[in-house]
């Protein structure tokens, strides 16, 4: 019997740092050997709490560790990424982006993995300062603007004179409207000068080491608008990680309030909105408009799925696999 074997395809997957790594994959390859492969050739400590993710027209869709690459392509093509309405047989002609990034926030410590840092915390987390996602200390945005401004000029100190220009890079949106920008300049220049010697990786390190001190370090964020609870802003910034479900008022970045995951034992979603069901002495729904709820979905369902498997890997004789998506 003659076996034709199927050529391989190459397949780019892009970083956070903006690097790209082209990997050989064939029918039999599932997405946990890819992300496994980046993992060896970038000598990361840990593999598990990284995702695949397919990237077109502003929707992002992560793939499950356990499903073969070109099935999910297929699924893609067919579901994911089509556009006008449902049932509808016009499709996106653009090729989607294939990612990888950190998704559940696990061994996510600075200096933990000197790697992890530089390619996936800090190029995934300072975006988030920049849109002033965080709620940061005033007194500190003079020192995480010079880090990274060192972060992304090195040591050359002459893009600080054009500050009008470079603000918008590493200032949050937002912070120079009540501020006078030749004193916020000043400020800045004075820590830069505090941190003359230091490279552009130890300016990372040390960025995410100030940035980790937050409450929602390491968080996904989602802007959301809410009609139904009182308590609660009107518009407000959900933003998920290790500890659970953070609520803050989009305005402010006010932390309102946090739910751990066991406070929040369902959840339901649909095209346009997602539900959380809370159970905190007694038990209610916060409803929330977003079409993201899919991505929602997913990151609790992982977090969920590895705090039980942690969990159960810690009791006394455990024997067994982990269940569920814990592994992204």
């Amino acid at each position: 019997m003659v076996s034709r074997q199927q050529p391989n395809i190459r397949v780019q997957v892009f970083l956070p740092n903006q690097s790209v790594q082209t990997l050989e994959v064939s029918s039999h390859t599932q997405v946990f050997d890819m992300k496994k492969q980046v993992a060896l050739r970038l000598h990361l400590k840990s593999v598990n709490e990284y995702s695949i993710f397919l990237s077109s027209n502003e929707r992002v869709f992560c793939l499950s560790d356990k499903s073969f690459y070109f099935d999910c392509l297929s699924h893609a093509e067919c579901y994911w990424f089509r556009t006008g309405r449902r049932g509808s047989a016009q499709k996106n002609n653009a090729a989607p982006m294939v990612m990888m990034l950190k998704k559940i926030w696990v061994n996510g410590q600075p200096g933990l993995d000197s790697v992890a840092d530089q390619v996936f915390h800090y190029c995934q987390e300072m975006p988030n300062y920049i849109r002033g996602y965080h709620q940061t200390p005033v007194d500190k945005i003079p020192n995480l603007a010079a880090l990274v401004y060192r972060s992304v000029f090195g040591q050359g100190d002459g893009q600080i004179d054009k500050f009008s220009e470079t603000a918008s890079r590493i200032l949050p949106i937002g912070f120079l409207e009540s501020r006078k920008e030749t004193e916020v300049q000043k400020a800045i220049e004075a820590e830069l000068a505090a941190i003359n010697n230091m490279t552009s990786a130890e300016a990372k390190a040390a960025f995410l080491t100030e940035l980790s001190r937050l409450t929602t370090y390491g968080s996904v964020f989602f802007e959301v608008k809410q009609r139904y609870v009182k308590s609660l802003p009107k518009y407000c910034l959900i933003a998920i990680n290790y500890f659970g479900v953070h609520i803050l008022d989009q305005k402010t970045r006010e932390l309102v309030k946090t739910f751990e995951f066991h406070m929040v034992p369902n959840w339901a979603f649909d095209d346009t909105s997602f539900t959380f069901i809370i159970s905190d002495g007694g038990t209610w729904r916060l409803l929330v408009e977003t079409n993201v709820g899919h991505n929602i979905d997913d990151l609790m369902m992982s977090y969920v799925a590895w705090i039980m498997n942690y969990q159960m890997r810690k009791k006394h004789g455990f024997v067994g696999t982990p269940q569920g998506e814990s592994i992204c």
